[in-house]
């Protein structure tokens, strides 16, 4: 006799599939959930270049106050 698990009560991702519109209002519902109110210092952070290029003199000078 073969060992079977039991149905889940209400859900899972089996059973009727969702319509275009609740599809959406479920996407909606999950974004809405992820606004956030962010800090500024954090936003110019992000705004900021990733690379700054610098030479490899001005490197030392500014980390070790040696150089040219």
């Amino acid at each position: 006799m073969p060992i079977t698990r039991p149905k889940k009560a209400g859900g899972g991702r089996c059973g009727r599939r969702e319509t275009k519109k609740e599809q959406k209002i479920a996407q909606k519902k999950h974004y809405d959930g992820l606004e956030a109110k962010t800090d500024e210092k954090a936003l110019a952070d992000f705004r900021k270049p990733a690379y700054q290029s610098v030479s490899a003199s001005e490197y030392i000078r500014r980390k070790y106050g040696k150089g040219e």
